[in-house]
This record gives structure tokens, sequence and C-alpha cells, in this order.
């Protein structure tokens, strides 16, 4: 223990002293005591901690629920040990504990010893969670995958391993991100034969099924998983997605009214809000095969690029990769995002999403193409090199013929994953990713967009982006996986 440092975060001050004189008496390199949830959030997003440990009934607007809620809304905090201390553990509390890995409930008083047996469990789990996904993440990265390989390798890394689930489920997560739906939901239904209540198998084929437009199919499956789990705040928030593309905003409201009330900060519910409320009154109209929150976005992006206002619009086309995407939307938004950033001037980032826009298209999406081809140009002309000084996914290859198959991909990754260090370890990232890290300076220059067809007039759809700016200070994590 002499290498962990943990936060302790506990609003009851007798208690937290209680619990940092326990954790001290264990020998740890550091422990801090914080009794604002938002300072000890903070302290743990500073990336100086190893560990903390939440009490479950925190005082104030982040009660416990809301704050181990806003951690695991950070992909970086995904697997970060976090220990949950309570006076009662009700059914309740453990089917919310369960839609997280990583995450420990403890009754109080907590003791030296006990904690250093649930952090001797929780360390291992943790590093296999990070590691196992980390090479899980490479395996499927390579832009030489066909379906066919990608198919070869979930069948041997799902089937061969005693932590059957959660390593499942991590590569369920990987076919999803690189396109391979239809295999993520085969390994989710092959799972769910024999797990029917798993959260972290619903979690994954709920977004699955949404992601590739049966919001029918993703409606019923998330009706389970809230009867197993009603406070997940992302599931909420995709329910809320999914009734709005259901044309029901109404429903909509009630559902992040719901994720509000786990976390009233969830600048994703917030936005949602916006959006169903908008619906809702009519000031947006409502699409007659249903609406979308990342469609909207994306329409707010390019209004706001027509009149110059590149940074606002950039911030919107980034939180439309928040939401529900299909893949044709992923990849015009990151063509949207590429143009944005070429006309503002930032060519390496314009280079970067017009690659990720054909990555997307399989190479098929020829303005991204053509764009790309024109930065390199410039680059010659200027004499820079063509590889920028960042880090960047390979282009799909344009050629007709197919891809080399990797034969040792397989191999390689399987001899690198290690067995679950505890039963517990079932659990999976609920996490709804986005694409790729960003840190984009918003401005605070009114906009003045010409009106987008959704909205009734010009006045409404200022009164509507005014709205967004008041709650999107773009505290919204991105996902760099």
């Amino acid at each position: 223990m002499a290498q962990e440092k943990i936060v302790v975060i506990d609003t009851d001050t007798a208690m937290a002293n209680f619990t940092v004189k326990q954790v001290i008496a264990m020998g740890v390199e550091e422990v801090k005591v914080s009794h604002d949830p938002d300072e000890g959030y903070q302290a743990i997003k500073s990336g100086n901690y190893t560990a903390t440990i939440i009490d479950w009934k925190l005082k104030g607007l982040s009660n416990g629920l809301a704050l181990l809620s806003r951690i695991r809304r950070s992909p970086n905090f995904s697997f970060f040990p976090i220990i949950i201390s309570t006076g009662f553990i009700d059914k309740e509390d453990l089917r919310i504990i369960a839609d997280y890995p990583c995450t420990f409930v403890m009754e109080k008083p907590l003791t030296a010893k006990s904690i250093a047996e649930t952090m001797a469990k929780l360390r291992p789990m943790s590093q296999w969670y990070t590691t196992n996904n980390k090479n899980i993440k490479d395996a499927f990265s390579s832009p030489s995958l066909t379906e066919e390989s990608a198919n070869q390798l979930a069948d041997l890394l799902s089937n061969k391993n005693s932590a059957s689930i959660p390593l499942a489920m991590l590569v369920a997560k990987y076919l999803m991100k690189n396109n391979f739906d239809t295999l993520a939901l085969k390994l989710c239904d092959k799972h769910l034969t024999h797990n029917p209540q798993n959260l972290a198998i619903l979690n994954c084929k709920i977004k699955i099924l949404a992601k590739t437009g049966d919001m029918a199919g993703a409606l019923k499956l998330i009706s389970a998983a809230q009867a197993l789990s009603p406070h997940n705040l992302e599931r909420l928030c995709l329910l809320g997605e999914i009734q709005i593309s259901l044309n029901n905003p109404e429903a909509a409201i009630t559902s992040f009214q719901k994720a509000l009330a786990v976390e009233p900060m969830d600048t994703k519910a917030k936005v949602g809000m916006v959006m169903a409320s908008e619906l809702s009154s009519g000031t947006l109209s409502k699409s007659a095969d249903g609406s979308s929150i990342a469609k909207m976005m994306n329409n707010l992006g390019v209004q706001l690029a027509a009149s110059g206002h590149y940074p606002k619009a950039i911030k919107y086309y980034m939180l439309s990769f928040a939401f529900i995407g299909s893949q044709e939307l992923q990849t015009r938004v990151s063509f949207n995002m590429g143009l944005s950033f070429k006309k503002w001037s930032k060519l390496p980032q314009a280079k970067f999403w017009f690659q990720k826009s054909l990555v997307l298209s399989y190479g098929a999406f020829s303005k991204a193409l053509k764009h790309l081809e024109g930065l390199e140009h410039i680059h010659a002309r200027a004499g820079f090199e063509s590889n920028e000084p960042r880090k960047e996914k390979a282009v799909v290859p344009f050629s007709s013929a197919a891809p080399e198959k990797k034969k040792s991909a397989a191999d390689d990754i399987f001899l690198e994953i290690s067995p679950s260090p505890t039963p517990e370890a079932d659990q999976i990232d609920s996490y709804d990713a986005v694409f790729e890290e960003a840190s984009i300076a918003i401005s605070t220059e009114a906009a003045a967009p010409q009106t987008p067809e959704s909205a009734k007039s010009q006045a409404d759809f200022k009164n509507l982006v005014e709205k967004l700016e008041s709650i999107t200070s773009f505290d919204l994590d991105i996902d760099s996986e």
C-alpha cells in the first residue's frame, strides 16, 4: 500500500477524519480529505491519486451516486478504483454498483484492515481492465482488419479466458467502435443467453441497437435494464435520446429529468433536456422519420460555421459525437469538423478530422479525400513534413484489393490477456464514448447565424444557442479511445 494515494470524500467531518486515520494506518504514501464533493472530484481528475473512498450519503448537490456517475463518465477514470462507504447496504445500491467495474461497497465503520483487503482486490481488477482494454483496443485498431479476421479474433478472445463476460464486453465495445456492429451484437447475444440479467451485456447491446437504428429494440431492452438498476445516469440519457428519435420528446423530458436528479451537473443530460423541451414546445420541428440530438447538434454546427463562428461550430460538432449517431452521420460530422478547422487555419487538426472521415467511410467519402489531398499539397509547398507532430491513425487504403490479414494478431494479444482477478470483474464500462480527445477554446462572441431549417425563425435559433451556451461550458469528457 506504500504507493497508494487516496482521496477520502465525505461531508461528515468526524467520519471523514476517522476514515483518514484508518487509511494512514495502512501505510499509504498520501491521503487527502475533501468535505466538498466537487473539490474531491477535481482532485481525482488531476491524476495525482490512485484510488478514492466516497461516502454514499454525501450532503449537498453532489451525493454519492452523482459523484460516482460523474467519475465514471470520464473515460480516463472508467477503471479507477472506487470504494463506496455506507452505513447500510440495500439491494438497489448494489445494483447501481453492478453497472460499474472496479467499484466496491463497504459497510461502515471502515478499518485499516478492511480497506487494505478491499484495495488488494480493487488494484489488480483495475490493472486487469486497464491493460486488457488497451490490448483489445490495439488489436482492433488496425485499418487492415477484415470482418473475417475480426470475427476470428473476437471468438478467440471471448472463448478462451476465465473472465469471459468482462473480456467479451471489452471485445464487443471495440467491435462496435470499429463498426463491426453485427459481430458485436452476435457476441452480446451469445452471453445474454446464459446471463439475461447481466447489466454489462444489456448496456452493451442497447448501445449497439441504438447505433444501428433499432430504436424499438433498444427501448425494450432498456426497460429490462432499468428494472434492475433504475438510476444509471448514462442509461437514462440514452433512454431520453431514444425517445426523441421515436418522436416522443415528452417522455424524453421525463428521462432527462431523472438523469439530472442523479447528477444535476451532467452536460449531456442538460443538453438533452433543452432539445427535448424545444421539440415538445414546437420551437424545433419534429422530423417525420424521428429526430436525433446528434443530427441537431451537427445542424447547429453547420449554421454557426456558415457565419464564421468556427470555435462554436466545432463545439457543437463535438457534442454531436457524444450522442447516438450512425456511421454515416459520424463520417459527415468528422468532415464538417475538418472543414471548420481548415477555415479556422488549424491545418493539423483539419487533417486529422478529414482522415477520421475517410476511416469511417472506408475511404469512400470523396470530399474528405479531396480536402486531405489539398492539405498535403499545402504542406508540401510550405516545406512541411507529411506527418504532423501528433499521434494519428492511418488512413484506410483505397485500393480495391482486400486488405492483408494480420495472422498473428489474435495470438499476440491472447498471450497478454490475464485471467480475471475476482468474480466481480463481470462488470463493464458503461460510458458512452466520444471519439477523440480535443481541447478547444470556445469563443464567447455572440453568434448571428442564418436560421436552420429545423427552427421556426432566426430569433428561435438564437434563443436556442443562448440556452445551450448557458449550460455547455464544454466540461464534457472526450474519450481518447
